[in-house]
């Protein structure tokens, strides 16, 4: 009886300790489910990160587009305050009381122009004061030179008179040039830009007048980091936005680029000219500008967000009947937008824009939508 027991309890313990050993070899995945099928959904044919892998013919949904062939404009783009050609605060240069007004702000004047009347009055009795001086030592030096060939006076006489009768040119000369100052004009062609004075206000010699400005051309100074600088040259087409993307206001050139760095800002400054702009473009407001730096036809160009970039190299899946295959580029010219293919695919090739990171080369697609190129105007020349 004790030896049948005995025996009973070993078949017990073998048993036990072989559910334990199952148990934990199919924890260590050893031994597999006791279902049909196989591996748990989800699992066979999947990739690092659940994504298709090799094994997996799932069709993957993808969004493709053409690549299109187009003139393009690589450019330059900056931004900057925009500031007349020419402008001066115009000065008194007599003193005397504003008599009146000739010019408001807005004025568009020609050069030469009167602006204002200071009182002439003193002025002129000046100036009337200085030629009778004037006159008085002519006659002196006339008299005093014709004496001297009679030997009645010495020549150094008549070089004090000499003197003297230069003297009061020279202040006859001041008195009228004060005279005309009372009447101040405008150096040059432009519009006035603000009248620091009121009808009937005393002025002295020095006190501001108005702002004269010369809005034809505009110019816009740009800043530029040295790394951006070296496509642009004298005489390139600039073309100046209220804001990025917006319609263009007028076109200009590139008038001249600085030829050091400025040390503390570590840029460069950029003058772009603005010959014909329009009467809604003012000085003192922000423009952007861009620089088309070149022009090159018969490009071909994809959208930026189909492109994988992957250790220096850059890759494109082109779509071939149901399947996706990864193709190898060479990039060129590139914006926010597109991308221009220099090596690797051609025009009309069916490219996918989205889904891209869910495939690998040769999978099978499933296209669900079919979009054209997004087309940046300022990038892509509307007539390429």
């Amino acid at each position: 009886m004790t030896r049948l027991l005995g025996t009973i309890l070993a078949v017990v313990a073998l048993l036990t300790c072989g559910f334990f050993v199952n148990e934990a070899l199919r924890v260590f995945g050893v031994l597999g489910e006791d279902k049909p099928g196989g591996p748990p959904p989800g699992v066979m044919g999947m990739g690092s990160g659940g994504y298709p892998g090799a094994g997996d013919d799932s069709a993957v949904a993808v969004e493709v587009t053409a690549a299109m062939k187009k003139t393009v404009r690589e450019r330059v783009s900056g931004s900057g305050i925009l500031e007349p050609e020419r402008e001066v605060v115009i000065y008194a240069r007599v003193e005397g009381e504003v008599e009146e007004l000739l010019v408001e702000e807005g004025a568009q004047l020609e050069a030469g122009a009167a602006l204002c009347a200071i009182d002439e009055s003193p002025l002129r009795i000046a100036e009337q004061l200085a030629r009778i001086e004037m006159q008085q030592a002519v006659a002196s030096f006339d008299r005093l030179s014709g004496l001297l060939e009679s030997r009645s006076i010495t020549p150094q006489e008549v070089d004090e008179a000499r003197f003297a009768r230069e003297r009061a040119e020279a202040a006859y000369a001041r008195a009228a040039l004060d005279l005309e100052h009372a009447r101040p004009t405008a150096p040059f062609a432009g519009t006035i830009v603000d009248r620091a004075i009121e009808l009937g206000q005393t002025v002295r010699s020095g006190d501001p007048l108005f702002t004269l400005a010369d809005f034809r051309p505009l110019r816009l100074r740009l800043f530029l980091p040295e790394s951006v600088v070296s496509p642009i040259v004298v005489g390139q087409i600039a073309e100046l936005r209220a804001e990025r993307g917006g319609t263009v206001l007028t076109r200009g050139s590139v008038e001249r680029v600085s030829p050091v760095v400025d040390r503390a800002s570590l840029t460069v400054e950029v003058l772009i000219h603005f010959e014909f702009a329009t009467g809604t473009i003012r000085p003192g407001s922000f423009g952007h500008v861009d620089v088309i730096t070149r022009t090159e036809d018969d490009v071909v160009l994809v959208p930026r967000r189909a492109v994988v970039e992957e250790e220096g190299r850059s890759y494109l899946y082109v779509v071939d009947g149901e399947r996706a295959h990864r193709t190898e580029i060479i990039p060129g010219y590139r914006d926010e937008s597109v991308l221009q293919v220099r090596e690797g695919i051609s025009a009309g090739a069916r490219i996918v824009t989205e889904g891209v990171r869910e495939l690998s080369d040769g999978a099978r697609v499933e296209i669900y939508r079919e979009v054209p190129v997004a087309e940046d105007p300022m990038t892509i020349d509307a007539d390429g």
